[in-house]
């Protein structure tokens, strides 16, 4: 998986020590029970990606792919 503006990748998460998954896990859940979330989680990367065997140069060609963040930022 591709990490979004942060640069932090869900491998990094993967690794983290599980005190700190566990604080992430919880941040996240008040975020949804609070129905609060950081302006800058609706932002995103958008990345084109070519659909097969259409034609490079027809914009209906592509399918956008968008790459959000994998954490907030504190």
């Amino acid at each position: 998986m591709s990490p979004g503006s942060e640069n932090i990748s869900s491998a990094f998460i993967k690794h983290l020590p599980d005190q700190m998954k566990i604080m992430l896990h919880k941040t996240n859940n008040n975020i949804w029970v609070n129905k609060y979330f950081p302006q800058l989680w609706s932002m995103a990367i958008v990345i084109p990606i070519l659909k097969p065997n259409d034609d490079k140069f027809e914009t209906v060609s592509y399918r956008p792919t968008a790459l959000t963040r994998v954490v907030q930022d504190s």
